[in-house]
């Protein structure tokens, strides 16, 4: 019950906050987690982002960021992984991956966290989220359109 209280109060200060203190307080809570994983602000480009080791991710949403990379990149790819059962199937180097919906593109963050070297193909219709989408999958096919299985929008 407390720890729900704390996580919503939590929640509730990181959405009144302006970027930088949002990112000072989350900073905060990864340091007293023991988490190596710090969260930043751009102000040029007005996203926020996450480090761990080697790796970056932005995001737009900054509390649905903040929760979602809370435990870490690697934590969110091998979540993703999990899910979508990704280390069932044996991928190789120029393999080609049609990501439909791919909001950051952290499927292919996965990839890249295994050093497996594909082609990604990224469909992504929401601006903020394709923004994200073009940072983190630089050099990749990104592709702000909606699929559907009708004509129109």
């Amino acid at each position: 019950m407390i720890k729900i209280k704390l996580f919503n109060l939590f929640n509730f200060l990181l959405k009144i906050s302006n970027p930088l203190i949002s990112c000072l307080l989350n900073n905060m809570r990864q340091k007293i987690m023991g988490r190596k994983i710090v969260f930043k602000y751009d102000k040029k480009s007005k996203l926020f982002g996450v480090e761990e080791n080697n790796f970056k991710v932005f995001f737009s949403n900054k509390v649905r960021g903040m929760n979602t990379y809370s435990y870490g990149i690697v934590h969110r790819a091998n979540t993703l992984s999990e899910t979508y059962s990704l280390d069932l199937v044996n991928y190789f180097d120029g393999d080609i991956i049609i990501d439909c919906g791919a909001n950051y593109g952290d499927i292919y963050t996965w990839f890249r966290i295994k050093k497996i070297g594909i082609k990604y193909i990224s469909f992504e219709p929401s601006p903020d989220d394709f923004k994200c989408l073009e940072f983190n999958c630089k050099n990749q096919s990104n592709h702000q359109i909606a699929l559907s299985d009708k004509i129109g929008e």
